[in-house]
């Protein structure tokens, strides 16, 4: 648990962030192109607010690694890296 909470980045920590916001993207486009299908209205914004939670977790996500690997005091601490990856398995 040290680890999670010291200063200083973790490798593989960082790549299942990366790995992790390549899925969350895939999963959101998908969605796009579901609420985009003709149908039932209440379907269509259903995929509509899941692709758009979907990008928002992985711009917040993208942000929170970029300041990991830019080394930004505080960021760093892989502890966020891994509650954004939490969040993500949750949903």
């Amino acid at each position: 648990m040290g680890a999670l909470l010291a200063d200083k980045p973790l490798p593989i920590i960082e790549g299942l962030a990366l790995i992790a916001v390549s899925i969350g993207l895939i999963l959101s486009s998908m969605a796009r192109a579901k609420s985009r299908r003709p149908g039932d209205r209440v379907a269509q914004i259903f995929w509509r607010e899941i692709s758009q939670t979907g990008y928002l977790w992985a711009a917040a996500t993208v942000v929170l690694l970029f300041g990991a690997l830019g080394e930004v005091e505080g960021v760093r601490t892989p502890i966020w890296l891994v509650i954004a990856f939490a969040v993500c398995c949750m949903c």
